[in-house]
């Protein structure tokens, strides 16, 4: 994967436009050196020009660059602002237009992202692999969230969904060029 998903906008910040993100990672240095972001829209929220509607669409502005994966800004500054970052998009004025981005994705390239230390992976990684157990094939992961103590391993498997809690009591090696998880506590599916 070329993006990843850095932060969440959680809402406007200040008069100016300014958005409030929050790091995926809980780090929040490498958002302060960005240049351009691109920011996903989670589903069932449209993009284009404000409505009346209850569910207003995303303001998007002409410096906005859409791409395949949401829409590009250029980055005007950026800071800290206690366990947030506070950043201003170019294109993005007001605070209702920088409201109507709550809820996006911002995504960087992979470089760009807050670096990985040992034994910790990005959740893009993980999605896909094949989750086994003594060499036998379980299932695949679907996707990953945080119940807010540990992260969460949705796997789809032959007798449906299974969540895996990704602590190291129940998930042994992590192989991402071979995109596999080693299942050791296989009693966690039962």
């Amino acid at each position: 994967m070329k993006q990843l998903v850095a932060a969440t906008v959680r809402t406007s910040f200040g008069v100016k436009g300014e958005l409030k993100l929050e790091s995926i990672s809980g780090e929040y240095e490498h958002l302060l050196k960005l240049e351009s972001v691109v920011l996903r829209l989670p589903e069932g929220k449209a993009a284009g020009l404000a409505s009346t509607a209850r569910r207003k669409a995303a303001v998007v502005p002409e410096q906005a660059r859409h791409t395949s994966s949401g829409y590009e800004f250029g980055v005007e500054h950026a800071r800290r602002h206690g366990s947030s970052v506070v950043m201003k998009l170019g294109g993005i004025e007001t605070p209702e237009e920088a409201r109507s981005w709550s809820g996006a994705e911002l995504l960087v390239p992979r470089a760009d992202a807050a670096q990985r230390a040992d034994g910790e992976y990005y959740y893009a990684d993980l999605v896909g692999c094949a989750v086994r157990s003594d060499g036998t094939p379980i299932g695949r992961v679907r996707s990953i969230w945080n119940n807010g103590s540990n992260d969460m391993l949705e796997v789809k498997t032959d007798d449906g969904i299974r969540v895996i809690p990704f602590r190291s009591e129940f998930v042994g090696a992590v192989d991402i060029e071979e995109g596999t998880i080693e299942l050791i506590a296989p009693w966690v599916l039962e």
